[in-house]
Order: C-alpha cells, then structure tokens, then sequence
C-alpha cells in the first residue's frame, strides 16, 4: 500500500509526531522512537482501512512535496480546532475513525519504546522502597524497573508525554480499536498501565469497598470523578502542545517547566493525602482501588519530592 501511494505522489502523516519531545541522546543522535511512529501510524492506518471500509486514498490527500513543512496548523490551536487534512470537512465518518483509531497501537508500541530503549536496562537505579505487603501484581518486575530508573533515565516532559498518550489508550481505545476492546486484565498488563497510574482499570465504583454505605460510596465516586482530571494538569502558565502536556524544545523556559511538574507533584500528593483521609488510609479501598492508591503513589516517589502521605503507606525513595 505504501508503495502504491507513492506512486501516485501521495503519503500519510503522523502530524502528533511532530510535538513529541526530545528523546536522550542515543547511539546516532535520533529521535529514534519519534522515528519510528512515523513509520508504524501509516501502517496502522492500512490495517484499519478496510476493517472501517475506508478508501485510503482519502487520507492520504496530502503531495509528498508539503512535508518539507509538516506543521499545517498553529500550535497555539487546541486539538478540536486545528485542521489536521486541507480538505478534513470531507472526510466520511469511516476514514475519521480509521484515522484516530489508529493512534491506538501507534502511542502504544511508542510507549512500549521509550521504556525499552531508554528505561528498562539504565545503570541509572534509584532506591524505591516498596511495602512488605502489597496486592498481588501492584509492583511487578517491569513497574519496579520504571521507578527505579525513570528519574534519571528521560526528562520529565517525556514522562508526562508517554503518560497522556497513554491515558488516550486507556480511556478511548477499549472503544474505537477492535484489538483494544479487552478485559480489565488486557489493560493490567500492556505498557501504557504503567506510565498512566492514574485512570482506573474499571469505573470508579470498582475502586472502593462495595460494604460502604451507599452514601459514603457516592462521595467518594464524586471525589475521584472530580479530582481525576486534576491529576493530569496544572495552572502554571506554560505553552501547551495538542497532546496536552508542555511544548518541550525551548519554547517554554526551564524555570515555567519546573514550576509546571512542581505544581502536578502536589496536586498528586495531595490527592493521596484526601484519599487516605476519605478511606481511612486506604482501608476502604477495593484490592483494585489499593493498587492503583500505591501505584501512584510509586510514580510520585519516583519522579516528585517526598510525599509524607505515600511515606505512611511504605513507600519512599531513599536519599
């Protein structure tokens, strides 16, 4: 298929590409995971034409030639309003559901990526001490090799990148991809619920024990329901990128960064600190809601300053 479009002087963009941050310097200086996604979204993309019944040829509308700039949209735009393809009001619900569907496996395998190569075998170990006692599979191998190395393995930007796209697989792909339309276990186990420790494998009913009394399981739906999105964002004044997280490459200074992770260390220990409280420590929790309460709580100690909260439930990094 790709050497049919091109043929006929045509191609497909990955456009999200293009706001992927820097990667650490690796062996011939590339972006290679950025690289990469460029290659594995077109193919995707072809797998899933025929599966939507969309002709390929009208997404791939755009002359090879206007590649030399690939930024057809003002970064200032939010994702709703940029105009990702010249002629996009055109394009049939099948081919616009193709088109982000594809996102799915491509942010996946690209997650999948940067922990391979720039994670999972890093000298950089930092000491992340875990609880005694924990659920079953809370801190399994390849989460326990992510906090002890994330830190000093890739920026904070490529964390926080990694983490939403990650948090688009979780919430959005069980309903757009026929190969994401898994179980709670399918979610456990692939790599984006390790970055994204935020959003729950279920509803948020399934985090709490179910013996509660009716209304003070409501109330703590209606805190999480309203505290999730917090977890993701901060209110420091910083050029954002379509993807959500900070314009890495200059554009913001490193002083507006560091307040900007600053601000969403505390937003999420704070969000422990209230959980807790509403819980009593925890103990109202189901065994999925315990998980991702200590799962959290890991990514905090590993990337953020002490949080005395998490300290409390046996998790620390040491000095």
């Amino acid at each position: 298929m790709r050497s049919m479009l091109t043929t006929k002087n045509l191609a497909i963009s990955f456009e999200e590409a293009d706001y992927f941050p820097w990667e650490p310097r690796h062996a011939g200086g590339a972006s290679r995971c950025q690289l990469s996604s460029d290659i594995d979204y077109p193919d995707f993309l072809y797998a899933l034409a025929d599966y939507y019944s969309c002709d390929i040829y009208d997404l791939a509308d755009t002359p090879l030639y206007m590649f030399d700039n690939r930024l057809f949209y003002s970064v200032e735009e939010t994702v709703t309003t940029r105009q990702i393809f010249p002629n996009s009001s055109t394009l049939s619900d099948e081919c616009t559901l193709t088109k982000v569907a594809a996102h799915c496996p491509t942010y996946l395998v690209y997650a999948e990526c940067v922990y391979s190569l720039y994670i999972k075998d890093s000298t950089a170990v930092a000491n992340i001490v875990l609880p005694e006692f924990a659920p079953t599979g809370t801190f399994d191998e390849t989460f326990t090799r992510y906090l002890q190395r994330v830190k000093n393995s890739i920026s904070s930007l490529l964390d926080e990148t990694v983490t939403q796209l990650c948090r688009f697989v979780n919430t959005a792909c069980s309903s757009l991809h026929p190969q994401f339309k898994g179980s709670a276990e399918f979610r456990a186990q692939h790599i984006c619920s390790m970055f994204d420790v935020f959003t729950p494998l279920g509803p948020f009913e399934t985090l709490y024990d179910l013996g509660l009394p009716s209304e003070d399981l409501d109330a703590l739906k209606e805190f999480d329901s309203e505290q999730y999105e917090q977890l993701f964002y901060g209110t420091t004044d910083v050029v954002y990128s379509p993807l959500g997280v900070p314009i890495g490459n200059g554009m913001n200074s490193m002083q507006r960064l560091s307040s900007y992770y600053a601000e969403l260390c505390e937003r999420r220990c704070g969000y422990i600190i209230k959980l807790s409280m509403m819980t009593d420590k925890g103990t109202n929790l189901s065994v999925h809601g315990r998980i991702r309460q200590l799962r959290i709580c890991g990514k905090i100690q590993a990337m953020c300053d002490e949080c005395d909260a998490c300290t409390e439930l046996g998790i620390s990094r040491s000095k």
